[in-house]
């Protein structure tokens, strides 16, 4: 009589094998060139099988109308050139035209109202852009190193655009945002080095890290009155912006805020500014003079070094803290008495 244990033996190997094989791998619905997958009600676009070239994605699969393009669904498809999305589309998903590198046309229907995260990432053809009226969120890096496109209108239901969302797009000149947008996330517009001019709107309180980073041939930028702070490399190395207000509702200039911007030559720094931070203005080699309001109590490390035109600089009896190179050498310091 054989033993339980030798009996079982055959059963635990199947056990075993149940285990560490997984799950089963459901294979996905096609639909013509289409992958998707059947959300009870909807239907989301999951791939594409076709050749590429004019894709047009279908209004409804099997009577169920097509609502999302899912994360990935385009991903890497190198040879489609155009695709017209549906107007029952609600969500196009993460990564889901990620290096769609022939795509050349991007009409997104107003029915959609998030454009997901490197949604078009390195779509470096797309020369002409509408984003609908129904969007409310422009992902992080939803557009970003679209190296063709030379201007964009953001309607005004969008409400936030995400960090990254247009950066590296280099032969961009022009950008409408509308007061609706509330958050600019880091590194938005950044090495956008074809903007020339752009308008912050009311209704942004905090300039993120790096937004206009290194767009080299910006000459002028508005900061609304609602912002009360402007982020670590703000506007660094912006070559040819030439004067900038900052309003008296800022507290904080950040690290390294306006450095390398070689051209700047007038700066008028509001009265509610607190703290300048380090290499906040290094670099900026054609800044002659420079007066820092009477509540400013800290002046960051090589805030003004490498200023070389620098001679004269006002601050208030706040100061309390200096760090080291903060100056020029030759700059000289006068600071006034009895300010509040």
């Amino acid at each position: 009589m054989k033993s339980l244990s030798s009996a079982l033996c055959p059963l635990a190997s199947v056990l075993a094998l149940l285990i560490f094989s997984g799950p089963s791998q459901a294979t996905a619905a096609q639909w013509g060139d289409f992958t998707y997958a059947n959300n009870a009600n909807s239907i989301t676009i999951t791939g594409h099988t076709g050749p590429g070239g004019n894709v047009t994605i279908p209004m409804q699969i099997n009577g169920l109308p097509v609502i999302a393009i899912g994360s990935r669904a385009f991903h890497f498809k190198s040879t489609i050139t155009d695709v017209t999305l549906p107007g029952t589309v609600i969500t196009i998903g993460d990564y889901a035209f990620n290096y769609c590198t022939a795509l050349t046309s991007v009409i997104v229907p107003d029915s959609v109202t998030r454009i997901g995260e490197y949604a078009f990432n390195q779509c470096r053809s797309v020369t002409n852009l509408t984003i609908g009226n129904g969007t409310t969120n422009v992902g992080i890096s939803a557009f970003s190193y679209c190296t063709s496109l030379t201007e964009i209108t953001i309607p005004n239901s969008v409400t936030s655009i995400g960090g990254g969302a247009f950066w590296g797009c280099r032969l961009l000149s022009r950008v409408s945002i509308p007061d609706s947008v509330t958050h600019l996330g880091g590194h938005a517009f950044c090495e956008c080095t074809n903007l020339t001019d752009v308008r912050i709107p009311a209704g942004v309180t905090h300039l993120a890290d790096g937004t206009f980073g290194h767009c080299a041939r910006l000459t002028a930028i508005a900061i609304p009155s609602n912002v009360v702070d402007i982020g670590d490399l703000a506007f660094s190395s912006c070559d040819s912006l030439t004067g900038v207000t900052i309003p008296n509702s800022v507290t904080n200039i950040g690290l390294m805020a306006f450095c390398g911007c070689t051209d700047l030559r007038s700066v008028a720094i509001g009265s509610g500014v607190r703290s300048i931070g380090r290499m906040s203005f290094q670099g900026c080699k054609n800044l002659s003079s420079i007066i820092l309001p009477d509540r400013v109590t800290s002046i960051g490390k090589s805030a003004f070094s490498g200023c070389y035109s620098l001679t004269n600089v006002t601050i208030g009896s706040s100061v309390t803290n200096i760090g080291d190179g903060a100056f020029p050498g030759w700059t000289s310091v006068t600071r006034r008495h009895g300010s509040q």
